[in-house]
């Protein structure tokens, strides 16, 4: 019968301290902190800069107070080159909590050199560097032995940092050298006109942002890579070191359009360098428009019909006038009045010596049109006078006779 109760007594005990257990796995009763995740740094935070996260710890446990609090940072070790130990950490938590009360603690992180701004397509991110566990010892507080002695609390809460991206290109801009012409400055998303065949030139500078010249791109550490439709075309790698502040020495990619078609080209330009491992960078896109050669029309600025290349007056022609094998508009007297124009296009003292050749040749040609009628008139056979004769004799003899009969 003893053992019996003793039993039952045992059990009970069990199902009570289970019984808690449930309690404190269902925050009836329980520890807590009031964030979710430890954020640091952000878009504007440098490698040795600091930042602070502000916690709540509350211990809602009615008959237990909580001791032994200990901050536990776990890095993640699936991050590569993941700079962030516990060395990084400056935490102010207390060292016990009392039974249904709370603290407003801190933790603070100090970037280390060697984090990632970007990943591994160029984007700026927050990087899961690891977990924080921040667990206790809760104690009993009361004399009843229905409730266990002391049992572990804990709080396991994500960490994230991201630090500033401190690699990118000059004034946002990059230069466009076609087939050895001046550079044009571009910004991202404009599209370049080029040829098939042309020789394509992408002149990239850049800057190291960090406000602390300490931090440095150093040699070999910068590199520009060239996509064309995502294949890579190009690279250069830096030969210069480059502190915080500074521009680097441009870089240049080229293209070569002998092989292109006539088509529309996505081009990217990826801008990469590395601090102490840390990896930062930007990338640059616009669009590459390849279009046939153009024929080469000769060029006619006068539209004379005389191209510019042979014409000495390549803008100096008259509508209406007629132009030399030069290109200059013709003006045989010299007057200033292109002949097109002219009425007199061979000066007035030259019309009048003209007038009197054309007088001379009429005249010339008269003459010898009664010299052509005389000489055909001689050549044809001539009449004898004998009519004429025989009537004259008649008359003389009439005009006789009527003298001598009126006489008598």
């Amino acid at each position: 019968m003893i053992l019996r109760k003793t039993l039952l007594k045992n059990r009970l005990m069990i199902l009570s301290g289970l019984f808690l257990v449930l309690l404190v796995s269902f925050g009836v009763a329980s520890f807590s902190v009031d964030v979710t995740n430890l954020t640091f740094g952000g878009s504007t935070f440098e490698h040795g800069d600091s930042d602070s996260v502000s916690l709540t710890l509350t211990n809602d446990y009615e008959n237990y107070s909580i001791g032994t609090i200990n901050f536990i940072f776990n890095p993640n070790s699936s991050l590569s080159g993941n700079p962030i130990t516990s060395s990084n950490f400056v935490e102010n938590i207390p060292d016990d909590l009392l039974n249904k009360s709370v603290n407003v603690s801190s933790i603070t992180l100090t970037i280390p050199a060697g984090m990632d701004a970007i990943d591994e397509n160029f984007n700026e991110v927050s990087w899961n560097v690891g977990k924080v566990n921040i667990s206790g010892i809760a104690q009993n507080l009361t004399l009843n032995d229905t409730l266990m002695d002391e049992f572990g609390v804990s709080e396991i809460i994500p960490v994230t940092v991201q630090v500033e991206n401190n690699l990118e290109f000059y004034s946002g801009e990059v230069g466009v050298e076609i087939d050895g012409e001046d550079a044009d400055n571009i910004s991202e998303g404009n599209t370049v006109t080029a040829y098939v065949g042309d020789d394509v030139d992408i002149v990239v500078s850049y800057k190291n942002t960090f406000s602390n010249d300490s931090f440095e791109f150093n040699d070999k550490d910068v590199k520009v890579v060239i996509y064309v439709d995502d294949a890579e075309k190009d690279y250069s790698v830096g030969d210069d070191d480059v502190k915080g502040g500074e521009v680097g020495v441009a870089r240049k990619v080229v293209l070569d359009l002998s092989d292109y078609d006539v088509d529309e080209y996505d081009i990217k330009l990826e801008l990469s360098g590395e601090i102490d491992g840390g990896l930062h960078g930007e990338i640059f896109e616009f669009k590459l428009d390849v279009k046939e050669e153009p024929v080469d029309t000769p060029l006619d600025s006068d539209g004379d019909g005389v191209n510019d290349d042979v014409d000495a007056c390549p803008s100096d022609h008259v509508p209406g006038c007629v132009v030399e094998v030069d290109g200059c508009d013709l003006d045989s007297d010299g007057d200033g009045m292109c002949d097109g124009w002219d009425k007199t296009p061979n000066g007035t003292e030259k019309e009048e010596e003209k007038k009197e050749e054309v007088l001379e040749t009429a005249n010339s040609d008269e003459e010898q049109e009664e010299e052509t009628e005389k000489e055909i008139k001689d050549e044809e056979p001539k009449e004898t006078p004998w009519p004429f004769v025989f009537g004259l004799i008649v008359g003389v003899v009439g005009a006789a006779l009527f003298f001598v009969l009126t006489k008598f």
